[in-house]
């Protein structure tokens, strides 16, 4: 795959992203909210658990992370992501295929790690807590968000 080529499922993701101005709307309203759940972006080293196509993790990165990285186990995630990276020319920015549960990160390196919309994937839960937790430098900030589809009355 070259620069110029994107896969169907990227390009129908992106189109779900950023394809209609409701949804740019939604995606720069979550962007918000995560943004100040971390209380800014500026001047942070910020891990992003579970990146995908990496746009969530552009996202933060345009915003003014100091260095952020992509986490994904979807080796073809992290390569899209990667070259999505490069195409829009974002330098802040890395992606790597990682597990989660055994992060490869020394201990209290990241001002921010974030986990959104991926925990309910995870087999393993409190082992990734426990990585996010010794990855997460001193009076740093977690922000963990996933989607719950269980009907109310």
């Amino acid at each position: 795959m070259n620069e110029l080529q994107r896969s169907e499922e990227f390009a129908a993701y992106q189109k779900a992203v950023t394809g209609s101005e409701r949804a740019r709307h939604t995606y720069n309203r979550r962007m918000d909210t995560i943004r100040d759940l971390a209380d800014g972006f500026t001047g942070k080293r910020i891990l992003d658990i579970g990146c995908g196509f990496g746009f969530r993790t552009l996202g933060i990165a345009e915003r003014g992370a100091t260095r952020i990285i992509g986490i994904d186990m979807d080796k073809y995630r992290i390569q899209e992501a990667s070259i999505f990276a490069r195409a829009k020319e974002v330098d802040n920015v890395e992606f790597r295929m990682m597990d989660a549960a055994a992060l490869e990160f020394e201990a209290e390196y990241f001002d921010v790690v974030i986990a959104d919309e991926m925990i309910h994937h995870l087999e393993d839960l409190p082992a990734v807590v426990s990585e996010m937790h010794r990855v997460l430098a001193f009076g740093g900030i977690a922000v963990i968000s996933d989607h719950n589809r269980q009907i109310l009355p």
